[in-house]
């Protein structure tokens, strides 16, 4: 198809870990910034050989937030069987159209997916990628496949979802979204209010480490709700930690003074947090 236009194309195959890891993340950008330096047009699937159940992106639509985050592109087109989304099953009566989403507000009360409340699968999935792409920064359009010209032209179709204000950092993208886990910290009530006033996270914050992580790996961090409210680049190993957390500043060590986890390197999903720590006061 792309040969009647004289455009040549180029199969790019990415698995979770070309993504996850920082080092294969930057030669993944690499490489297709360099093959549409050549005026190749990459084409982007997940590596189905080498991939297994326990680590997959999920489904083509998160993989294409992902990838359009990677590459800084200047949008994203995610295309359905629909016209864009809708409050509910379009093929109700009642159904309502939405035009754009500009924040999680806008979601309120839309019905997505297999019947749940925007819960997995179809629409929901694609919902799910947007808010991704958007939070990254990237304007998204939602519509169908018919309407892909017009997409593609002055994109006065579907459901557009805006790039969030408070956009996150490529790195902090990364350490939220795209990088494995080398383990998990589990923090008390004091240490999420810290986070969520944007304060490092402190040892004496930590109330249980699992994992067997080294230090400068990324770390899922649970709040004392339960729900996983960020993550983290972290400063010590496993084994050290574990016989730092618990303690005040002026009981650790001189070799401890840094905090576990430096501002900086840490990154939180805001509606998680206000969840996770409102319901501990």
């Amino acid at each position: 198809s792309f040969a009647r236009y004289g455009r040549p194309i180029g199969q790019v195959l990415l698995t979770v870990a070309d993504a996850s890891r920082r080092d294969r993340a930057r030669n993944s950008q690499r490489t297709i910034d360099r093959l549409r330096q050549l005026g190749i047009v990459p084409i982007v699937n997940e590596n189905d050989t080498v991939t297994t159940s326990s680590a997959t992106f999920g489904d083509n639509d998160r993989l294409a937030s992902l990838v359009s985050h990677l590459t800084y592109a200047d949008a994203c087109v995610l295309l359905s069987d629909v016209a864009g989304l809708y409050d509910r099953n379009p093929a109700e009566p009642d159904a309502k159209f939405i035009a754009e989403v500009r924040s999680h507000r806008d979601l309120r009360g839309v019905i997505a997916g297999d019947g749940g409340r925007l819960g997995t699968g179809g629409m929901s999935a694609k919902v799910s990628a947007a808010r991704l792409a958007s939070q990254g920064g990237i304007p998204v359009l939602l519509t169908s496949t018919d309407n892909i010209g017009a997409a593609l032209d002055q994109a006065m179709v579907g459901t557009c979802f805006w790039p969030a204000e408070d956009r996150l950092s490529a790195w902090k993208f990364w350490i939220l979204y795209a990088a494995e886990a080398g383990g998990v910290l589990h923090i008390d009530g004091g240490a999420a209010q810290a986070m969520e006033h944007h304060n490092s996270l402190l040892p004496v914050g930590i109330t249980k480490i699992t994992g067997d992580f080294t230090s400068r790996e990324v770390v899922d961090i649970v709040g004392p709700g339960g729900h996983l409210i960020g993550r983290g680049e972290v400063n010590y190993d496993a084994a050290t930690l574990q016989g730092l957390m618990g303690k005040s500043s002026d009981e650790l060590p001189d070799f401890a003074q840094r905090p576990a986890v430096h501002v900086d390197n840490l990154s939180t999903y805001a509606n998680r947090l206000s969840r996770d720590y409102g319901a501990t006061r």
